[in-house]
């Protein structure tokens, strides 16, 4: 009995990361929003991070864990870059030079 738990383990952990990667390539083929993309590249990842634990699982032993877990930092530094970037874009070095002119401004200075 314990191999059929093993095997029903491992058939829901493939069912459920395959409907996650699948969401995931749909979401970013269909939307064109930075913030979608990285939404939908985390449940990519998130799905192959379930595969890999759940055949990790089957086989009692840990590369599943740590190749999942390989998987979402390999996923993640991407998205860390890319929310760095967007934010860096929203602050244009315009806005700090008018921000500069105000408070001299302010102060009683000369632009």
């Amino acid at each position: 009995m314990p191999a059929t738990d093993d095997h029903t383990l491992l058939r829901d952990a493939l069912v459920v990361g395959a409907v996650l990667l699948t969401l995931g390539t749909v979401g970013l083929v269909t939307r064109r929003s930075v913030i979608h993309a990285a939404l939908s590249i985390g449940t990519m990842a998130a799905g192959v991070a379930l595969t890999l634990a759940g055949c990790g699982a089957f086989h009692r032993q840990e590369w599943g864990e740590v190749f999942g877990v390989v998987t979402l930092l390999w996923c993640a530094t991407p998205a860390v870059l890319l929310a760095a970037l967007v934010l860096r874009r929203e602050r244009r070095p315009a806005d700090v030079e008018v921000e500069v002119e105000v408070a001299q401004l302010d102060a009683g200075e000369a632009p």
